[in-house]
Parts: structure tokens; C-alpha cells; sequence
């Protein structure tokens, strides 16, 4: 999926685009990430930026969490399953790293986006050549 999100996202002709999910934390949510990450956003706004999910899905899911708590669920179950914590990024942004050594080379090797496909990115949401 991101390998062909971030191709079409460096194809100005496939923008301008949306990718989204229920909850916008988990394959989205990594996937914004990690583009943000090669931009080279700085790891505190990357997180940030993440951590605002909360804001939005949780209470777009109260009901959702409400009837699991008046069904005998506990109210943290619900929460960390539809909800996010900085842990959870931080552990796919190890990840990546620990298998690929930086961002730009689980671009190359991960994602089969090429140097010049991460310039493309880069000039294509920062500007440039």
C-alpha cells in the first residue's frame, strides 16, 4: 500500500490526493509519517501531528465506547484499540529503522521508492526543481 501511495503522491498528476482510514493511525497514519519523516520534519512535529488523532477519533467514537463499557468491557480496552499513543509510532519508526538503517533506505528498500522517486516527493510538497 505505501509503495503505491508514495509513487502516486510524486505524480503530479495523481494529486491533488487523499488517503485515509477509519482511524487514521495505523497504515495512514505510519504512512503519513514516514512521508513527513523524509520531508524532514522534525520528529517532535511528526509526533505531534500524529498524537492529534486523539482529538478527532476519540469522540467520534464515544458511542462506540460507551456501549463497550456498559457491556462489561473495560473503558482503557476500548481506547488504546481505537485510540493512539506516542509508543505506537515510535515502535514503527524503530522498526523501520532497525530494518533499514534510515528513512530514506526503507524508502529505497522497503518501499521501492528510488532516490530520485524520494527527490520527487521532496520537490513535489516542498518545492524545488
Amino acid at each position: 500500500m505505501q509503495r503505491t501511495l508514495f509513487h502516486d503522491l510524486a505524480d503530479p498528476s495523481m494529486t491533488p490526493a487523499v488517503f485515509h482510514c477509519t482511524t487514521g493511525k495505523d497504515r495512514t497514519g505510519c504512512a503519513a509519517a514516514a512521508l513527513l519523516t523524509l520531508l524532514g520534519v522534525p520528529k517532535e512535529t511528526v509526533m505531534a501531528d500524529y498524537m492529534r488523532t486523539n482529538d478527532y477519533t476519540l469522540p467520534q467514537f464515544k458511542h462506540a465506547i460507551y456501549a463497550f463499557v456498559a457491556g462489561g468491557g473495560e473503558r482503557f480496552i476500548a481506547v488504546a484499540v481505537l485510540g493512539l499513543k506516542r509508543e505506537y509510532l515510535e515502535a514503527s519508526l524503530d522498526e523501520m529503522r532497525k530494518q533499514y538503517g534510515s528513512i530514506e533506505d526503507y524508502f529505497s528498500e522497503g518501499s521501492g521508492i528510488d532516490s530520485a522517486g524520494q527527490e520527487a516527493l521532496r520537490a513535489r510538497f516542498l518545492g524545488g526543481p
